[in-house]
């Protein structure tokens, strides 16, 4: 499986620091395998994790709005409450699901423009 943002920067973070990922994980108080499927986006990161890793390595605020940033591009689903939105907003959102896969990446960056714009 392929190594996710997050997983790419938290084994960056640890090669710089000479820390092992069973060091590392028992800091966190979680096995190897679970830090290592956090890596792998195979595992939700969350909060309370986030903010353990960021104190472990001794982030400052910009560090650690990458470290978070990437951890919420790297989660590998996204879960919409489309409840109280119009049938027309319902349709966006599931044509856009359906569909975003086939686009290519000069077509997905015209999208995000365009959901963007102010």
């Amino acid at each position: 499986m392929k190594v996710t943002p997050f997983g790419k920067h938290l084994r960056k973070l640890r090669i710089d620091k000479g820390v092992i990922l069973r060091e590392l994980a028992e800091a966190l108080g979680v096995s190897t395998s679970f830090l290592s499927a956090m890596e792998l986006g195979k595992k939700a990161i969350s909060q309370n994790m986030l903010d353990k890793i960021s104190t472990y390595f001794e982030l400052d605020n910009e560090e650690r709005g990458e470290l978070f940033q990437l951890a919420e591009v790297s989660k590998p689903q996204e879960k919409i409450d489309l409840k109280g939105n119009s049938q027309l907003e319902r349709e966006l959102v599931l044509a856009f699901a359906r569909k975003y896969r086939e686009k290519t990446p000069e077509q997905q960056a015209k999208l995000r423009k365009i959901l963007e714009e102010d």
